[in-house]
């Protein structure tokens, strides 16, 4: 604390001197000196008094108003005063031991310019702001550079580069943490603009030591072209994407590949067939040489030029509702598979589209390297019995539209197969309007699908997307089905159910070992041992269209005696029959082709469409005939050649063709039968 200084004028209180006021008391004296400089000559210049107090006493100095006034930081006893910053006071410990003990103002040494230097403690050429001292030169542990933020620390000083981290110290010291700093060494992130889904993998992006993101990320998967894998290679959230996948498995000859769950699978077209063992489809179908290099897979154009390998095996031909309605045919292949061509609006081809097919076109999805054993075609879906090896009974699958649970599972429908229940031992199947049937290796019948009708041979009319077993039908050698009827050769004879007419059972003298049902009318094939009797053809029920074929057009409800058919008759003994929508037909014997009942779209075969027949004729020149399919208005057969292997086939089809049921590549109706040929 200062006292208060003595001198001859009065009381004049002491006054703090800081450094700039210092500076501006230091420009007076100069002043004064000068003033004084004339007497001081006459005097020897050694003359402390004179030089160094102006005639103050010792410890003084004139003050700003020309009196004497104890200087700042010193004493007023007399001897050498210690000039002290602003701030600090005399005494032990309020300036460094070494630091610089200056004379009074009068007494500053030649150059001397008074500085303002600051204590550094951690020797980092910048110190403490608040440890100050004024001296001409730096005394020991000063410098001339203040604003050190942390003296204790010589990595932080104004000195030094803002370093970017965690701890956001400000290592500048401009009040200022991590400034320009993009992040801190050590941090991460994930890399900008990538992607996670999928096989992709964003990749980590570190900060530098300069605290800017790195340029490259480390651990990054980018998206890359998809291919068949079950894996998202394109990150675009699908998995196996549609046709980039399969793209990726290659080219298939004469086919085309699709990727399932990460597994190419290649597909021949309708002309070509994979015979060869390698991938793709190297052989043409339709020529002897061709046919004969697959063996027994093969298409039917073969059979009509040469020893060919037509290899249809049987038929399902669709029925119709009404005049209108377009209709869908099928053969199953002796080699496996099947084909399909004709109306497709629910996808009852199963081909994977909705595009009807003039031309046969393979149904895919059907379990590979299996026989078809048995094939339906209903309104509008259809139904195959696949069997392992040479077993002739086996699982039930069905395509098409599945809007009563004809398809026997509850799926919405499809255009490729799918399994109808559990079914494992059926040996034939048929279909009607939204319903379907099979008949197992016990003689149970199994229906499912729609039952507003009973045609599911239940004793109620609830539907079923599950397979229910028909009441009371047991041992059943055949069955046979249409719109909303179908019938079972049992012991007694047949019985039929649905069209909620209930459950009819008619008998015969004979063994009936085939049943036909259309639309309104059911003909029956019947063996028994009188001879003039054998392999007569019964039919009762509508015969507006003379579809009973017993040279009449009168219904009736009970059989009657088709014109011509047994073993003493006309046309001889018959050894088939099938029924379509108001026609029948049947093969006879001799291998010859015969067709009754309604023409209206040349489906009878026997000439220009419209007039109907009451009674057998056959159909053009066909012979050898060894399957005959009728469908609701169209007619099929499959022939042998004379002296021909069994594969050694043609397929032949007439009738209405308005959606290319017929197979020969157009929509017109035909009265006399074409060969239905391969694309």
């Amino acid at each position: 604390m200062r006292g208060p200084a003595a001198h001859s004028a009065p009381s004049h209180p002491s006054l703090e001197i800081p450094v700039t006021r210092f500076f501006s008391s230091v420009l007076g004296w100069s002043l004064r000196l000068f003033t004084l400089s004339v007497a001081c000559l006459s005097i020897a210049m050694a003359s402390a008094g004179c030089v160094s107090t102006m005639g103050c006493p010792s410890g003084e100095a004139p003050d700003e108003d020309g009196l004497c006034a104890a200087v700042d930081g010193g004493v007023a006893d007399g001897g050498d005063a210690t000039l002290l910053p602003d701030g600090f006071a005399s005494g032990d410990g309020a300036v460094p031991p070494d630091a610089r003990m200056l004379p009074d103002v009068g007494t500053l040494p030649d150059g001397c310019t008074l500085t303002v230097f600051y204590g550094d403690a951690d020797e980092d050429g910048f110190g403490d702001s608040t440890a100050r001292v004024m001296a001409c030169t730096a005394p020991d542990g000063f410098v001339a550079e203040g604003g050190d933020c942390d003296d204790d620390d010589m990595t932080r000083s104004p000195g030094e580069t803002e370093r970017c981290d965690m701890a956001m110290v400000d290592d500048n010291c401009n009040m200022t943490a991590n400034e320009g700093c993009e992040c801190y060494v050590g941090q991460t992130r994930d890399c900008p603009g990538a992607s996670d889904v999928g096989a992709c993998v964003a990749g980590i992006q570190a900060c530098d030591e300069m605290g800017r993101w790195m340029a490259t990320c480390t651990g990054t998967v980018t998206p890359s072209a998809e291919l068949c894998d079950n894996l998202d290679n394109d990150c675009n959230g699908v998995v196996d994407d549609g046709s980039a996948a399969a793209a990726a498995c290659g080219v298939f000859a004469n086919g085309t590949y699709e990727c399932s769950f990460g597994t190419c699978v290649g597909t021949c077209n309708a002309t070509h067939a994979d015979c060869g063992g390698t991938a793709g489809c190297e052989t043409a179908l339709g020529t002897r040489t061709d046919c004969e290099a697959c063996g027994a897979d093969c298409g039917w154009a073969c059979g009509s030029t040469s020893t060919g390998c037509d290899d249809a095996a049987t038929l399902a031909l669709g029925p119709v509702t009404g005049s209108a309605t377009p209709s869908a045919t099928c053969a199953p292949r002796n080699a496996g598979g099947m084909m399909c061509w004709g109306n497709n609006q629910y996808g009852e081809l199963g081909t994977g589209g909705l595009v009807n097919a003039p031309r046969p076109v393979r149904v895919v999805g059907l379990p590979a390297g299996r026989r078809v054993v048995d094939a339906a075609m209903g309104i509008n879906h259809a139904c195959a019995v696949v069997a392992v090896g040479a077993a002739t009974s086996g699982e039930v699958y069905c395509w098409g539209r599945n809007n009563q649970g004809q398809l026997g599972n509850t799926s919405a429908g499809g255009v490729t197969p799918v399994r109808a229940g559990t079914i494992s031992d059926a040996v034939e199947v048929v279909a009607g309007l939204d319903y379907s049937c099979a008949r197992l290796t016990t003689g149970a019948v199994m229906c499912w699908g729609h039952n507003g009708f009973y045609q599911l041979g239940q004793d109620d009319n609830t539907d079923s997307s599950a397979p229910r077993a028909v009441v009371d039908v047991l041992g059943a050698t055949a069955i046979e089905a249409d719109v909303l009827r179908t019938c079972a050769v049992v012991s007694s004879g047949v019985t039929c159910w649905g069209a909620a007419i209930g459950r009819t059972t008619t008998t015969f003298l004979g063994t009936v070992t085939a049943v036909a049902v259309g639309s309104s009318h059911t003909c029956a094939l019947v063996s028994h041992g009188i001879p003039g009797l054998d392999g007569a053809v019964w039919c009762w029920g509508r015969n507006v269209e003379g579809q009973l074929g017993d040279l009449s057009t009168t219904d009736s409800t009970s059989p009657r005696g088709v014109s011509g058919f047994s073993r003493t008759g006309s046309l001889g003994r018959a050894i088939a029959v099938t029924a379509g929508g108001n026609h029948s037909c049947a093969i006879a014997a001799d291998g010859r082709a015969y067709c009754w009942g309604a023409n209206d779209a040349g489906q009878l075969g026997v000439g220009p469409a419209g007039a109907n027949r009451t009674q057998p004729t056959q159909v053009g020149s066909l012979a050898n005939v060894s399957v005959l399919e009728a469908g609701g208005r169209h007619t099929c057969a499959i022939t042998t050649l004379a002296g021909g292997s069994a594969s050694a086939r043609s397929l032949y089809c007439w009738g209405e063709g308005s959606a290319g049921e017929l197979g020969n590549g157009t929509t017109s109706d035909r009265s006399d039968p074409v060969l239905v040929t391969l694309p």
